[in-house]
């Protein structure tokens, strides 16, 4: 088996997977990349046509009828992976090539660990220079399933692209695929309440994952998803709401947890989310100071900055691990400020 594998899921966007294999092909990355393409047949020839410029990357091309749904197409993908950790990266998204390597090495150390990832942000490309904001990520930890439970939903973020444990990640999308829902937001944050109730979730303090802002593309998936509040006026809605409590509640009963507390539970956590989410929006960035900072460290537009942030942002550069995280994201940056809309051709 090799020690970790990382799935790109993919449709009908070429420039963008482009732009994706350019960055590992740069960085000469050394794990197995599983592409699981969906897209219509012209895309799909330029797909492949870019997986043969890339001989350097050690990629499984896994082709999908366009009809397939999402979660689908991503579990019958990692069902075909041998390795013993795996990651989820979107084909406009980026994984920081140093982080696998992290991840493998803490999850073989920790052995009541089932997911880790580290420092998120998201670019928005809108504004020249790019700029950063944290994509907040919160650790998982204690002894019993239903407290990492209460511990996740405390302050809920997205742990979809942590690097899981291949045998549990498989785990959790088996179990989602029993219980599913016309909206993948409920999807979403099964897998993160799933991996809590698995064991716990690190987050090390280096770079995992940068997002490309996609408020104002057409291809966003957001788009077709919705937010909470849509999700929650919909006529399906009390249908998911109860599939997504059966789903944890039965997860939590694996965990000798009676089924009517798993049941209060899940409910509780999930009423209790979904109020933070359709409240407005507070004022100003729902992240700690430490994200706040190293985001700004990060951005390229210092001066802007007040001076007590600039000075914070000025401290913290000289922080090995802070030189190190701007070192990662740098080629990243590049790519994304050459390349907003992915490489068009091929290079």
């Amino acid at each position: 088996m090799t020690p970790f594998s990382l799935l790109v899921p993919t449709f009908n966007r070429a420039a963008l997977l482009r732009r994706l294999l350019s960055y590992y092909r740069t960085a000469r990355f050394t794990y197995p990349i599983i592409i699981a393409d969906s897209s219509p047949e012209d895309v799909l020839c330029e797909n492949r046509d870019t997986i043969a410029r890339c001989p350097e990357l050690h990629i499984t091309h896994r082709t999908f009828d366009q009809s397939i749904e999402t979660f689908q197409k991503i579990t019958e993908a990692a069902g075909s992976s041998d390795s013993d950790t795996i990651g989820l990266c979107s084909d406009d998204d980026f994984i920081a090539t140093g982080a696998p390597a992290r991840a493998v090495r803490f999850l073989s150390r920790h052995q009541e660990y089932v997911a880790v990832q580290g420092r998120s942000f998201i670019a928005d490309v809108a504004r020249i220079p790019i700029t950063l904001s944290a994509f907040p990520q919160r650790s998982v930890h204690a002894e019993m399933a239903t407290d990492r439970l209460r511990s996740y939903f405390h302050d809920a973020t997205a742990n979809v692209y942590a690097v899981h444990r291949t045998s549990t990640f498989i785990d959790i999308l088996a179990r989602i695929a029993r219980f599913r829902t016309d909206n993948t937001r409920f999807e979403e944050l099964a897998i993160s309440g799933l991996g809590a109730i698995h064991g716990n979730i690190a987050v090390l303090n280096s770079l995992h994952l940068v997002r490309q802002s996609s408020r104002n593309r057409a291809d966003s998936g957001s788009r077709l998803t919705g937010g909470w509040r849509q999700a929650a006026e919909s006529e399906s809605f009390p249908r998911n709401k109860e599939l997504f409590r059966e789903m944890l509640s039965e997860a939590l009963a694996e965990h000798s947890v009676e089924t009517n507390v798993a049941r209060k539970l899940v409910l509780e956590c999930f009423d209790s989310y979904l109020e933070g989410k359709l409240r407005p929006a507070p004022i100003g960035e729902p992240r700690s100071i430490q994200e706040r900072a190293t985001a700004m460290m990060l951005s390229p537009d210092q001066g802007r900055l007040r001076p007590v942030r600039r000075i914070a942002a000025t401290f913290m550069r000289t922080s090995p691990a802070m030189q190190t995280l701007s070192k990662e994201y740098a080629p990243i940056e590049q790519l994304i400020s050459q390349y907003p809309d992915g490489i068009s051709t091929p290079v």
